[in-house]
């Protein structure tokens, strides 16, 4: 939920803390997102680079519980 509603409010600040501090820890940073194509997206816009984190996302033929839904 989170990671949803950072992106609705295009909190890019707060991705970009998050990554920066987890990565200061020796950690990799993760995100859970029902909306793959939007968190891609705003990672691009933000020069976020994906392979530097791990993305949860939710795939499947029938786009249960994605966003867009094909339901």
């Amino acid at each position: 939920m989170i990671t949803g509603l950072c992106l609705a409010l295009n909190l890019d600040w707060f991705f970009q803390f998050y990554i920066d501090y987890l990565h200061k820890l020796g950690l990799t940073p993760g995100f859970n997102s029902g909306n793959f194509a939007l968190l891609f997206q705003k990672f691009q816009e933000w020069n976020i680079t994906v392979g530097d984190v791990v993305i949860a996302v939710l795939f499947n033929k029938v786009g249960f519980q994605m966003v867009p839904s094909r339901v």
